[in-house]
């Protein structure tokens, strides 16, 4: 068996199996193709705007995360 096939990981609850090595190769060749075709004031444009929304998304999270534990606590 190879040392890649060693890496996959089951679901629990599922009969699927992810290759994460693998799915991580192709998002990074997927964005680098995305990238090779901006200037860099695009890419940085890009990042910025990407930065922000995961910047966003966290603290969406945060603000779920505490109420629902301010909810659980009583």
């Amino acid at each position: 068996m190879s040392d890649e096939r060693e890496r996959l990981r089951d679901i629990p609850g599922t009969t699927k199996r992810v290759d994460a090595p693998t799915i991580k190769r192709q998002g990074a060749t997927a964005l680098a193709a995305q990238l090779a075709g901006m200037t860099p004031a695009e890419q940085r444009q890009f990042w910025e705007e990407r930065s922000r929304a995961l910047r966003e998304r966290q603290a969406a999270k945060r603000a779920h995360d505490m109420t629902t534990s301010v909810h659980e606590d009583q």
